[in-house]
């Protein structure tokens, strides 16, 4: 979404000898491929300089394999966190960007991509034209808040902004039936919050916040000359503030069941009374006869059309227009602008705003990223690294079939449907086999109303698949993004060609540190579909119990003792790892590095692995683990980290992991002196 990315700009093998030699040709190791600081990753792809030596392995595992790197590191002003992935992120932004401003300077074909593309970023880096033009950009939609005298008009204005984070009071979605999957469905999400969680409306830790959401909202009022500045603000906020009291929890959005409930548009007022329905899914595009939609958290919206039916038209009016003018903010006239970043800033843990060259270059990036992703594609991709990796994921899919084999807490039956399941998990890699056609995107080179134009093209884009089979090709990310996903959709895995640099890949690397990096990303993303979401998916993509009730019960426990374990992890003073919250990446990260051990064994062939420099192969794939891992975040932001994330701290991706892992004790040497030694019956083995 582009609330998230646009403030965070974040957007995540067999290696034969001969194929190594060849493809390292391909993929030099140059320090821009390292980012913004660069820590050269030694000659086998593990930095040994970065380690402290003087603190025990088995007492910090983390600080053990990079804290010297981790104390020298600096986090750059304007971001909130640096590291590992970091520079990829960082890098694959100065690839892209420096295309981007290489196609802004020339002159380009009327109508192609990459003439949007410039009118885009030239319209932004603009500023005097954009301090002249006001309000205007946004003036219509003001206007419509202004005079709306009835819910169903504010109901039609809120209709406008499908795809833009929490800018509407409900958001709907596009995706693949998970009760069919042979069919696309409408799904409707709760949303409505601009601060980042719920927590940030509710917990006593993030009262600062809330005071600077009041500033911050003030500021947008009176600059929009809207009367009483400060009223409107506190009005605003009080309903946004019983919009995230009703809210589900990021533990309660774990349960795939509880989150589809079908429903016939038509009975929508009838099922959720006191939201004008009828008016929201008009203006949206929909037509309510013969019209089914999902209604994923149901207590919630039923909650929120009941808030919406009891407060007053002036409240609604206020609450709108502030996302409205929140969402236009970064792309209005510098009194906008500057407030945006000052509260943005704050709450992230930035010291500085990013240069209008990166901000610029963000807002093509939202608005065209396929485009973009096509470009650095043609530049920067090198499509022979797709069977080693390949490769690589049949090693690490045959590890976990043995383990699924072995299970002795699972029955036949359940062994059966995942296995399955296993075998129907396909790889995506590098690059998607379709584009996105931006034929119909039209830009005016006004960055607040090229953007929300933009927002109705993807709406329109999205609607359009529902008439549609699904696609089995369809991608999750940018190909440019340094990431990797699971989809329970297609049952299928990702990882962009954003990250497929050191040290999560480098095919010139000693093979145990790609095993420990990527090979446990694809370990990481094969276990989504068995941790407590994706176990709710069967080998059809379709959500229903295939579990015996004692296997049930067995994952659970192990899954309650790996919540417990990350409960006791305090991050600040007071400030601790929610289990339940994190609990999917946390199966994944011991399934990811578990798999890839395995894998690793595989690619030997029975063969010791080699010593390099003193190592073992597994101490060396353990290496490769942390360092992807290693991460310094501010205070502000490791606080919006906990509030909002579902993965550990980069720290605890580390040190919760390995101490559940028999194989690096015997590594190491970790005994029960150690202050991460767990004794064997307490390691939490799911699978």
């Amino acid at each position: 979404m582009f609330r998230a990315r646009f403030l965070s700009f974040v957007a995540v093998a067999c290696i034969a000898l001969a194929p190594l030699s060849a493809l390292s040709q391909g993929i030099p190791r140059t320090a821009d491929q390292i980012g913004l600081q660069a820590h050269p990753f030694g000659t086998w792809g593990y930095d040994l300089d970065g380690r402290d030596t003087g603190i025990r392995a088995g007492d910090d595992f983390f600080s053990f394999a990079s804290g010297t790197v981790f104390r020298t590191m600096e986090i750059p002003p304007d971001r909130s966190r640096y590291g590992a992935l970091d520079s990829l992120i960082i890098l694959s932004e100065n690839r892209t960007r420096n295309l981007v401003e290489t196609v802004a300077r020339s002159a380009q074909a009327a109508g192609s991509d990459r003439d949007k593309m410039a009118r885009i970023y030239n319209g932004f880096m603009n500023q005097a034209a954009i301090e002249r033009r006001g309000l205007a950009p946004i003036r219509g939609e003001l206007d419509m808040l202004r005079q709306a005298r009835t819910r169903s008009e504010l109901a039609a204005v809120s209709a406008r902004f499908q795809g833009a984070g929490g800018s509407t009071l409900f958001t709907m979605s596009v995706a693949v039936d998970s009760d069919a999957r042979n069919r696309m469905a409408l799904y409707l999400s709760q949303s409505g919050l601009i601060m980042p969680s719920r927590d940030y409306y509710l917990a006593a830790q993030f009262a600062p916040q809330r005071a600077a959401f009041l500033d911050y909202a003030e500021t947008l009022f009176r600059a929009a000359g809207w009367n009483d500045s400060r009223a409107r603000a506190r009005d605003a906020l009080a309903f946004e503030t019983a919009v995230a009291e009703a809210s589900y929890t990021a533990v309660q959005n774990r349960n795939e069941r509880a989150l589809y409930n079908p429903a016939a548009l038509a009975d929508m007022a009838r099922l959720f009374p006191g939201y004008p329905w009828a008016s929201f899914f008009r203006n949206a595009g929909i037509a309510t006869t013969r019209r089914v939609i999902i209604v994923q958290q149901r207590d919630a919206i039923a909650a929120l059309a009941r808030l919406h039916g009891g407060a007053s038209l002036e409240t609604l009016r206020s609450w709108q227009a502030l996302h409205l003018l929140h969402l236009a903010a970064p792309f209005l006239p510098s009194t906008f602008e500057r407030s945006y970043w000052r509260f943005s800033n704050a709450y992230l843990g930035q010291s500085e705003t990013p240069s209008r060259e990166r901000r610029a270059y963000n807002l093509v990036d939202e608005i065209m990223g396929n485009a973009i992703g096509k470009l650095y594609v043609e530049r920067y991709y090198d499509p022979g690294v797709e069977p080693v990796i390949q490769q690589m994921f049949e090693h690490i899919r045959a590890s976990f079939r043995d383990r699924i084999r072995n299970a002795s807490w699972l029955d036949t039956a359940t062994k059966s449907e995942a296995l399955l399941k296993l075998s129907r998990v396909r790889i995506q890699i590098g690059r998607p086999a379709n584009w996105t056609d931006y034929r119909l995107l039209t830009v005016s080179g006004e960055p607040a109303r090229d953007f929300l134009t933009s927002l109705v093209f993807r709406w329109r884009l999205r609607l359009s698949r529902l008439t549609r089979p699904p696609d089995e090709d369809a991608w999750d990310v940018e190909p440019q993004m340094a990431i990797s996903s699971y989809s329970h959709e297609r049952n299928a895995i990702t990882i962009a060609a954003g990250q497929l640099y050191p040290p999560f890949f480098d095919p010139a690397a000693d093979p145990a540190v790609n095993y420990g990096a990527l090979g446990a990303v694809i370990g990481h993303e094969l276990t989504h579909g068995f941790d407590d979401r994706g176990r709710q998916f069967d080998a059809g993509r379709q959500v229903h119990n295939w579990w015996s009730d004692a296997d049930d019960h067995r994952f659970r426990e192990a899954a309650r003792q790996l919540i417990d374990q990350y409960d006791g992890y305090e991050i600040l003073p007071g400030l601790h790892i929610r289990g339940a919250q994190t609990i999917g990446e946390n199966i994944a990260d011991l399934g990811g590095l578990t798999l890839a051990l395995d894998a690793y064994d595989r690619f030997l062939q029975g063969r010791p692995a080699p010593v390099i420099d003193g190592y073992s192969g597994d101490q060396r794939l353990f290496f490769g683990w942390a360092q992807i891992w290693c991460t310094k975040v501010t205070d502000a932001g490791m606080r919006r980290w906990i509030a909002t994330r579902p993965h550990s701290p980069g720290q605890f991706r580390v040190n919760g992991v390995v101490r559940n892992l028999d194989r690096w004790y015997s590594a190491f040497n970790v005994g029960p002196r150690d202050r991460l030694y767990l004794a064997p019956a307490q390691r939490v083995r799911i699978w």
